[in-house]
């Protein structure tokens, strides 16, 4: 017999037939049993807590198995603890006082915070601080990432290693070089300890964290990426790649050496040198750069604002191809920007001056000031005048904000003013010694224009601009080429649409009114138009629609208003005396102010009922109806304002009430009436979109009481085709002052500053009216048609309304 032996298999031998194996001499050949086995795979090695004082490798020797589901080599637990860890010592699972700790590549380890005084750690595998505590007696299982405090020795996370912590905190004399992969939440660096990402010959380190603390050296060859990147002393040296928002707080220095490149959201310098050096390189900022201390960079080196990035301070700038695309914000309110080689402008560039009122200003001291060493080489873009500080500004007060050894203008700069009521324009003195400034042009503010005969829109919206103070508003409002135009603007502002909305809504539920009350009249005196053999429904359709123009009112601009619609209804009657009716309306309206570039559209349902009671000759009716609409509106301005757009509820409410008397037969008629109107108009509350101009409207309502006097009439005309000729008219007057419909509003858009509520008050649809209403019925039953139209007239409208009915009884 054969027996074969794979490596890593034992062969034993068990008792046999003739008992035990004697010792010191053979077992036989005969045996009980043979086993073939393959070791016991060894579980992860596990401390509750571990020190490395001499030395310790960590080696790949364990793969996931069932009592190793995560595949650790090495798991340090820390302390058991039912809370999170408050501080670093609560977590500590791993110390290492001397020698090496080692995680060998392919290996990996959790080790549950670590304290390193000395000796020295080298991460060759993964590594992470993760830390297991159960929240509360029975709670569930939280991990989560303990710290690692460097304090001494040194720690290498080599290429190809990671290490994962919480907080990575270098201090006392510890070094930290990181060539391969360092994620943290904070990191740290402090006292006399170094910091490395990868070096000049290797470049292979990468730190990603969310925010870095250095008061000491910290040198990038690899990459560094953070939220937050704070120095507060030390230099921070990048011949790699820096992409964070970067917090200078005081001395020390930010270098770009040749071949890095430094991309910065953010950099707020308050103290110490940025240098960028080299050719190759590059300083980009694409959010903010605030730079008290001072910017070099070397000849053919790149600075670039990005469009959309603010450059502030008053800091120094040796930069000799400065790109300047976005807004450049001099001083500390006020103060001096210095470019030490020169700067060029373009159409992007905007300049923000902020200005104290003062007769004799002294520039870097009263405004804000760019002295530029070299060329100033002006190729457009825009200059912001902004108020610093109380007091009164001058006309002809001359504010010096651009010094240069020389001139050069090849586009001059466009000037806004975001001084509530003050105007300025610009000069230039070219070449040698040259200079650019801003000149107050006028004083006044949109309160006092709108004063001086002003409408009480103006003057409302006038009042508003005034406390706002500054922003975009203030700012069209002085580019305005004169007190006509800043009139003009504050009415546009004012959404004085709305307003005028709320009239036209209830007017249209009024004429409504007579659209459903024709059916009531014409022959036969009662029961509808039935017919005297027909006393029971009747089913009507009609199609309608409306236009008028009302004029300005020396407060808001004129409307035009116009509508179409359909509707229908159902009458019953139900004896000699008593009729009925229901009825639903559907109309599209459009109110639009042409001298505001206003206007808004609005869909409106409306129903209701109808009652009528003949006694005898007389006769009495009520009609109640309620409307829905659901309108858009839209506002433009001259004034080089963006747009805005609105969209809203509205609701009406109207009852009528009315009397009247018949005279004649059903070949001719005459019905002197009177009657009282209610009608309540109401928009609900919202906010415009768009730009600074945007309103907050509040809810507003419109309510009118009307009284009306006048009579219905008509005539068999001498036709084959039975057919009446009518013709109503009737003086109406309203009893309130509700021909007028005001809206209280604000501006949403204020650039940040609380924008004080004004009254906007829509034109006048005038108190007083004659409205004329001639028409044609054919037909007396079981099929009718109508046709009528009706003419509204008042001392500043005209307003014409036509529709077609078609009605049938059974």
């Amino acid at each position: 017999m054969r027996f074969l032996f794979a490596a890593s298999r034992r062969f034993d031998v068990g008792p046999t037939a003739f008992g035990r194996r004697r010792a010191g001499g053979p077992a036989g050949i005969a045996c009980a049993a043979l086993a073939l086995a393959a070791p016991a795979a060894p579980g992860q090695e596990t401390h509750s807590a571990l020190t490395i004082s001499a030395g310790k490798t960590v080696t790949d020797a364990y793969a996931v198995t069932g009592g190793n589901p995560l595949g650790l080599d090495l798991l340090v637990t820390g302390p058991s603890r039912t809370a999170a860890p408050t501080t670093f010592a609560e977590a500590l699972g791993t110390t290492v006082s001397g020698g090496v700790f080692e995680i060998e590549a392919g290996a990996s380890a959790a080790l549950a915070g670590v304290s390193q005084t000395s000796g020295t750690t080298v991460f060759n595998g993964s590594a992470e601080t993760a830390f297991s505590y159960t929240d509360g007696a029975a709670g569930p299982t939280v991990t989560t990432l303990a710290d690692y405090a460097l304090s001494g020795g040194a720690l290498d996370v080599n290429a190809g290693g990671s290490l994962k912590v919480g907080t990575f905190a270098i201090s006392g004399l510890g070094q930290a070089d990181v060539f391969g992969t360092l994620d943290a939440e904070t990191v740290t660096h402090h006292a006399s300890s170094t910091f490395n990402v990868g070096t000049s010959q290797n470049r292979t380190g990468a730190v990603r964290a969310n925010t870095v603390t250095a008061s000491k050296n910290v040198f990038i060859y690899g990459s560094l990426e953070a939220a937050t990147y704070v120095q507060t002393g030390g230099t921070t040296g990048v011949a790699g790649t820096l992409d964070a928002d970067v917090y200078q707080q005081s001395g020390g220095s930010l270098t770009v050496a040749n071949g890095g490149s430094a991309t910065i959201g953010e950099l707020l310098v308050s103290g110490g040198t940025v240098w960028v050096l080299g050719g190759g390189n590059a300083l980009r900022v694409t959010d903010r750069l605030h730079m008290d201390g001072r910017l070099d960079l070397d000849a053919g080196a790149a600075f670039t604002l990005d469009p959309g990035a603010v450059l502030s301070g008053s800091g120094t700038f040796d930069t000799a191809t400065p790109w300047l695309l976005g807004t450049v914000a001099p001083g500390n309110s006020p103060g001096t920007m210095t470019f030490l080689a020169g700067v060029t402008t373009n159409a992007a560039t905007r300049l923000e001056i902020e200005l104290v009122p003062t007769t004799a200003p002294v520039a870097g001291t009263d405004n804000d000031l760019v002295a530029v060493t070299g060329t100033a080489t002006i190729d457009g873009g825009t200059v912001v005048a902004q108020r610093w500080g109380a007091g009164t500004f001058v006309g002809g007060t001359e504010y010096t904000f651009l010094t240069a050894d020389n001139l050069v203008v090849n586009q001059a700069f466009n000037v806004v003013s975001d001084v509530v009521g003050v105007g300025f324009d610009s000069a230039f003195t070219s070449g040698a010694s040259g200079d650019y400034r801003l000149i107050v042009t006028s004083a006044v503010t949109p309160a006092a224009v709108a004063e001086l005969g002003g409408s009480v829109n103006q003057r409302a919206v006038g009042a508003a601009l005034n406390g706002l103070g500054s922003g975009p508003l203030i700012a069209a409002f002085n580019g305005a080429p004169n007190e006509a135009a800043q009139r003009n603007l504050l009415s546009d502002l004012s959404g004085e649409l709305y307003g005028s909305y709320l009239t036209s809504q209830a007017n249209d539920a009024l004429r409504f009114f007579d659209l459903v009350s024709a059916q009531a009249f014409g022959p036969p005196w009662s029961c509808a138009n039935c017919g005297t053999a027909h006393v029971g429904l009747t089913g009507w359709m009609a199609g309608y629609g409306a236009g008028g123009r009302v004029n300005g009112d020396g407060n808001a601009r004129g409307v035009e208003t116009g509508l179409g619609g359909t509707a229908l209804g159902l009458n019953r009657c139900f004896d000699e005396t008593f009729s009925a009716g229901l009825f639903y309306g559907y109309e599209n309206s459009t109110t639009r102010v042409p001298g505001a570039d206003s206007s808004l559209t609005a869909d409106v349902h409306r129903v209701g009922l109808w009652t009528r009671t003949d006694l005898g000759a007389l006769y009495f009716r009520t009609q109640n109806q309620v409307a829905f609409g659901d309108a858009e509106s839209r506002r433009g301005f001259d004034a080089g304002l963006d747009p805005v757009a609105g969209q809203f509820d509205s609701r009406t409410s109207a009852t009528e009430l009315e009397a009247g008397r018949r005279l004649g037969d059903r070949s001719a008629y005459f019905v002197p009436a009177l009657g009282l109107r209610y009608v309540t108009a109401r928009l609900d509350d919202f906010t415009e979109s768009g730009g600074p101009a945007a309103l907050a409207v509040e809810t507003s309502t419109l309510s009118a009481l009307r009284a009306r006097l006048g009579f219905h009439s008509g005539a068999a005309l001498p036709t084959r085709l039975p057919a009446t000729a009518t013709l109503s008219a009737f003086y109406e007057r309203d009893l309130n002052a509700s021909s007028v419909g005001d809206v209280d509003a604000a501006f949403a858009n204020p650039a940040g500053t609380v924008s004080p509520a004004f009254t906007a008050r829509g034109t006048d649809f005038g108190r007083d009216r004659l409205i004329l209403g001639p028409g044609v019925v054919l037909g007396d039953g079981p099929v009718t048609v109508v046709t009528d139209y009706r003419a509204g007239l008042t001392e500043s409208s005209v307003e014409h309304a036509g529709g077609v009915r078609l009605e049938v009884c059974y």
